[in-house]
């Protein structure tokens, strides 16, 4: 069962810092990553709370904001994007509630902001 989900990165970009942000509707706090690491624990229960109340197997996908400062040798640069976290939930043994596993994270777009995020979120909670 996945914990936490990398962050992509290649020899030539070193992240400095990625900053993570949630949808503002699981009041979750943007985190700062002080790894290149995106860690279930910060929305599990946010998450599993907002799906409650449905079929306790369920995928789905999770967007989020990923900012980054990276360097390229001596030059820095900025990126940012929102990524679908891409989850599933299954029954929990005997009456221990529903688990979250993370599947993976995929770009779905280049750019973007709060609002942004939110509208993505409210839209496919529909």
């Amino acid at each position: 069962m996945a914990i936490s989900l990398m962050l992509l990165r290649d020899d030539k970009h070193d992240i400095q810092t990625a900053t993570i942000a949630f949808p503002s509707a699981l009041s979750v706090e943007r985190k700062d990553a002080l790894t290149d690491q995106i860690q279930r624990d910060w929305f599990k229960k946010a998450l599993l709370k907002a799906t409650d109340g449905g079929e306790d197997d369920q995928t789905g996908r999770l967007p989020v904001l990923i900012a980054v400062t990276y360097t390229d040798g001596d030059v820095s640069g900025s990126a940012s994007g929102i990524y679908d976290v891409i989850w599933r939930t299954e029954a929990g043994m005997f009456s221990f509630g529903r688990s979250l596993k993370l599947e993976g994270l995929k770009l779905r777009q280049r750019g973007g902001d709060q609002a942004k995020l939110d509208a993505l979120w409210t839209r496919q909670q529909r």
